[in-house]
């Protein structure tokens, strides 16, 4: 009888105590989507057919610019262009490393401006060696810019005629308009690697580009190398 009641009261007791909360399992598949990180997409309004922005691409390029003709052009994700400077007379040299181009190098100031170009805007980039000062020569890149696309690029040598020093430093814009004359020397050939493009007007603004293998037709300037890095647009209306 005692055996009895003792049974009694000890499934009492733990009838009453709640049995511990069971957590629910989580499977393996489950827990690693979870964390797992999202694949990266094309933004559905970005083009195929030409490169996204960047911070430093503002506008679009086409892919197929790196096949245009006489002067490509291709973005370049490296390291931008330390200076502004122009190689002139390059030519290929062997050496122990292999065959490397070389020519003279010289310092140069750039610019860039946002100006109207037949029914569309140009990007202009003036290059300004200090060694071709006397000579009154400077390179001029332009970008054809239509509706925030890339649409052309041309390079061309302009040399100042009938004018002097103080003209030297005005591109072929500016020279127009001062009535000033000029000649200008269209590139054969030639390569961009664009690193930086930005037309927006500012003081921000940052331009910067290399380019290789430029003819210009030119016995004295030769074969022609160059970069360029400019903060700054200056836009006229």
């Amino acid at each position: 009888m005692a055996r009895a009641i003792a049974a009694g009261v000890a499934a009492l007791i733990f009838s009453a105590v709640p049995a511990p909360a069971q957590t629910p399992a989580v499977s393996s598949a489950t827990a690693q989507t979870s964390v797992a990180a999202p694949r990266p997409r094309r933004a559905a309004s970005h083009p195929p057919d030409v490169w996204a922005k960047t911070d430093f691409l503002r506008v679009y390029v086409h892919r197929a610019a790196s096949r245009w003709s006489p002067v490509s052009l291709r973005p370049d994700f490296g390291a931008l262009p330390g200076r502004s400077e122009v190689a002139e007379q390059v030519r290929v040299v062997r050496t122990k490393k292999g065959r490397v181009r070389r020519g003279r190098i010289l310092p140069a100031r750039a610019k860039a401006e946002w100006l109207p170009y037949k029914g569309d805007r140009a990007l202009v980039i003036g290059i300004y060696p200090a060694a071709w000062r006397k000579s009154l020569k400077h390179l001029e890149v332009r970008y054809l810019v239509s509706a925030g696309y890339v649409e052309g690029v041309w390079a061309e040598l302009v040399q100042v005629q009938g004018g002097g020093p103080r003209d030297w430093g005005l591109d072929s814009f500016a020279l127009t308009r001062a009535g000033v004359g000029f000649s200008e020397e269209y590139a054969g050939r030639g390569k961009i690697l664009l690193y930086a493009v930005n037309p927006e007007p500012g003081r921000r603004s940052l331009n910067a580009a290399r380019g290789l293998d430029f003819d210009f037709g030119d016995a004295g300037v030769g074969r022609v190398n160059f970069s360029y890095r400019t903060k700054g647009v200056r836009a006229e209306r």
